[in-house]
């Protein structure tokens, strides 16, 4: 019975564990950086912003939006005093 625990553990760890450095996408340089995070800007702003302002939380699809409670794709919440 030992034997056969040792034999799993055994090969258990030699799978590597799932979500570790190996798995994991190169680190971009600067420049790639850069340019990532324009294009993060660039979606928001074009695609996720109603009129340059947002609400709380998207769906992945942007079909669900919500501010503190359902929006329309025209909606944005003001929260002051930040916002304004």
């Amino acid at each position: 019975m030992l034997s056969r625990l040792l034999a799993v553990i055994v090969v258990l760890c030699g799978m590597g564990v799932p979500g570790s450095a190996e798995d994991a996408p190169a680190a971009l340089g600067k420049d790639e950086g850069v340019a990532a995070m324009h294009k993060a800007v660039g979606f928001f702003r074009e695609e996720v912003s109603a009129e340059g302002g947002y609400l709380w939380r998207y769906s992945a699809d942007l079909a669900r939006r919500e501010g503190e409670g359902k929006a329309h794709a025209s909606t944005v919440w003001v929260q002051p005093p930040g916002t304004p």
